[in-house]
C-alpha cells in the first residue's frame, strides 16, 4: 500500500493537494481502490503487487462511481441507511416469515437450514452470545427484527411506502385497505406488527399495482436554501481542527494508505474492558472476580497475537502479564463497585447543519444521577487533558439530547481513567464550555459544507500519512 502511494506521489507526482482539492470526481473514485487495496493488505501479503492488481481487477465492478448530484433513487440495506433521511423511502419484499424474518432454530436436529448444512456454534463458545439470555433466543429475534423495521420505517422524511408480495388478496384484506383499516392486516409477529401499527396511524392509503399514483407532500424550495449536515465525530473534530486537510483525506473522502497492522494495546485494552464490564451488568452489577478477569484477557489476548506468541513467547508473556495487572488494578481500585448502567454506549445528535456520533466507553449510576468514565491506554494524561475535557463534554452534550435514552437524567461524574499511569482524573462540568463546543460545531460543520480544506501546519504534520502531497510541508 505505502509502495503504491509513493508510486502516486512522489515518483509520479500524480497525486498532489491542489488535486485533491480541485478534483473530487478523481479522488473520490481513487479512494475506492485504495479502500480494495486496504482489504487485499488485511487478508494477504502487503508486498503482493501482482496479486493486489489481480484483486482490483476483480472488484472495480462492485464499485459505484462518485457523482456529485445526490437527487435519484438509491438503493441500500437498511443497516445502510441508519442515520440518513430521505423525502421517500420505499421498505419493499415486506412477507411473512421471510421479512421480517421469523425465528429459525439455529440448531436444527436435521442439522440442515434452508437446505445447507449448519455448522452450530453454542454460545458458551463465543465471546459475544447471540441473543440476550435474559429473552431468550426467540423473543431477542423477534426484538431484533423490530428495530430493523423500526429504522426501514424512520428513514422517510415525508412519504413511506410499504410493499408486499403476495400471490393473491383475500377479500376481508382488500376491504381493510380500501377502508383505511391497516391495522387489522397481518404484518408478522405480534411485537413486529405492534411497531409497524404504532407508526401508520391514519395517514395511509392503498396504492394500486396497476395504476401507481404515489401522492407525496410538496417539498418547499427556495433559491438560497442552503441547508446540509455534516457527520462529525470528536476524532473528525479534531482532525479539522488541527489541519482540515487531512481531514478531507481521512474522514471525507476515506482515503486510506495505512499498512496491515496488528491490534494495538489500546484497541485491545478497550475491548477487554468492554467485554468485562458488559460480563459484570450480566451478572446483576456484581463484580465476576480477578480470575475470570484474567480469563477473560487471556482469552483475547491469545486470539489477537497469535503471531507474537509464536515468534517470541517471552515478549508475548510480559506484554500480557503488563496488560492484566493494568485492568485487575482499575477493577481492584474503582471498577469493582459501579453500578454500571451501559458499556460502549453509542449515541447520534442530530443538530440542523450537523450530526455528532460516538460511543461512551462506561455510564454508570451514583445516588440516582449518572458518571462517565472514558478510558485511555496512556500515561501522558497532563500532555492530553484538554483534549479529555473536550471529549468528555461532548459526551455530555450528547446524553443530554432529547432523543438519547438518558434524557433528562442529571450527570454529575466526568471522569478519565488513564490505564498505564492508573489514575482517574476528575473533571467538573463546565456550562460555558459547552456552550462554547455547540458554537464549534457548528463552525466546523460551516467551514466543512463550504469547502475549507486546505492543508496547515500542526504538531502532528510528521507523523501524517498525508504529508508527501501536503502543500505547508513543502513550504518548510
Amino acid at each position: 500500500m505505502r509502495m503504491i502511494w509513493n508510486f502516486l506521489t512522489d515518483i509520479t507526482g500524480f497525486l498532489s493537494e491542489d488535486k485533491v482539492l480541485d478534483n473530487d470526481d478523481l479522488i473520490y473514485n481513487l479512494s475506492q481502490l485504495t479502500s480494495s487495496l486496504q482489504t487485499f493488505v488485511e487478508v494477504r501479503f502487503e508486498r503482493d503487487i501482482r496479486g493486489a492488481f489481480w484483486f482490483i481487477y476483480r472488484t472495480v465492478g462492485g464499485h459505484s462511481s462518485y457523482s456529485e448530484d445526490t437527487d435519484g433513487i438509491q438503493i441500500m440495506t437498511i443497516h445502510q441507511s441508519k442515520g440518513l433521511e430521505f423525502p421517500v423511502v420505499i421498505v419493499p419484499s415486506l412477507k411473512k416469515d421471510n421479512f421480517p424474518m421469523k425465528f429459525i432454530d439455529p440448531n436444527p436436529k436435521s442439522g440442515w437450514i434452508f437446505g445447507s448444512p449448519t455448522y452450530y456454534t453454542p454460545d458458551d463458545c463465543l465471546i459475544y452470545p447471540k441473543f440476550d439470555e435474559e429473552f431468550g433466543e426467540e423473543l431477542s429475534h423477534e426484538m431484533e427484527e423490530e428495530r430493523i423495521i423500526y429504522v426501514a420505517m424512520t428513514r422517510a422524511e415525508d412519504t413511506l411506502i410499504l410493499s408486499s408480495i403476495v400471490d393473491d388478496c383475500e377479500p376481508a384484506k382488500h376491504s381493510a385497505l380500501k377502508s383505511g383499516e391497516f391495522t387489522k392486516l397481518p404484518k408478522g409477529p405480534e411485537r413486529i406488527q405492534s411497531a409497524i401499527n404504532e407508526n401508520l396511524e391514519n395517514d395511509c392509503v392503498l396504492i394500486d399495482p396497476n395504476n401507481i399514483d404515489i401522492q407525496t407532500l410538496a417539498r418547499k424550495t427556495e433559491e438560497n436554501d442552503d441547508s446540509y449536515c455534516i457527520d462529525l465525530s470528536f476524532t473528525a473534530l479534531e482532525n479539522y481542527n488541527n489541519c482540515p486537510f487531512r481531514y478531507k483525506l481521512a474522514n471525507q473522502i476515506g482515503f486510506s494508505i495505512s499498512e496491515k497492522q496488528e491490534i494495538d494495546e489500546g484497541i485491545f485494552v478497550h475491548k477487554a474492558l468492554e467485554i468485562i464490564n458488559k460480563e459484570i451488568i450480566n451478572n446483576n452489577n456484581a463484580f465476576i472476580g480477578e480470575d475470570k478477569v484474567v480469563e477473560i484477557i487471556t482469552d483475547l489476548f491469545e486470539k489477537s497475537n497469535e503471531e507474537l506468541h509464536e515468534e517470541d513467547p517471552a515478549e508475548y508473556n510480559k506484554q500480557l502479564n503488563e496488560v492484566t495487572g493494568n485492568v485487575i488494578y482499575y477493577y481492584k481500585n474503582y471498577g469493582n463497585d459501579l453500578k454500571i448502567l451501559d458499556s460502549e454506549y453509542p449515541f447520534y445528535l442530530k443538530d440542523k447543519n450537523y450530526a455528532l456520533k460516538g460511543v461512551v466507553d462506561l455510564i454508570y449510576e451514583v445516588d440516582g444521577k449518572l458518571g462517565i468514565i472514558d478510558y485511555k491506554n496512556t500515561r501522558l494524561e497532563a500532555k492530553y487533558k484538554d483534549k479529555f475535557k473536550k471529549q468528555l463534554h461532548l459526551y455530555v452534550l450528547a446524553l443530554r439530547d432529547q432523543n438519547q435514552e438518558y434524557e433528562g437524567k442529571e450527570i454529575s461524574n466526568l471522569q478519565v481513567y488513564t490505564i498505564k499511569s492508573k489514575k482517574m482524573i476528575d473533571f467538573d462540568i463546565d456550562e460555558e464550555y459547552i456552550e462554547e463546543l455547540k458554537l464549534e460545531l457548528e463552525r466546523v460543520a460551516e467551514d466543512i459544507h463550504e469547502g475549507k480544506f486546505t492543508s496547515c501546519s500542526c504538531d502532528d504534520c510528521k507523523y501524517c500519512q498525508y504529508k508527501n502531497i501536503c502543500n505547508s510541508q513543502k513550504e518548510i
